[in-house]
């Protein structure tokens, strides 16, 4: 996003695939750092092994760089902006077209 930023305007696409990478490392690097923990078993918590190490940057990327749930809501949020939503005057309601 820093990179993005550098240059001037970030477009909606661009938060969007930012968004989507982020999501992407923070879930890989929690599955892989999960499964080697198991494998180590108990001894993996010690600071025998460096998968402590490991794990323990894995859970501080989270805190970095936001939480899944935020990622998923900037994606899901820039994916709806481009949506041509209508509204009717008559009520509140938004008029989803799968609803009629």
């Amino acid at each position: 996003m820093k990179l993005f930023m550098s240059y001037g305007r970030v477009s909606l696409e661009q938060r969007t695939l930012t968004s989507m990478c982020k999501l992407f490392g923070l879930e890989a690097v929690g599955r892989v750092t999960d499964k080697a923990l198991l494998i180590f078993g108990g001894i993996g918590y010690t600071k025998a092994y460096p998968i402590e190490r490991l794990y323990r940057d894995a859970r501080l990327n989270w805190l970095e760089e936001g939480p899944p749930t935020i990622q998923k809501m900037v994606i899901a949020r820039n994916f709806l902006k481009e949506y041509p939503w209508r509204t009717s005057e008559a009520s509140a309601v938004v008029d989803f077209p799968w609803c009629k």
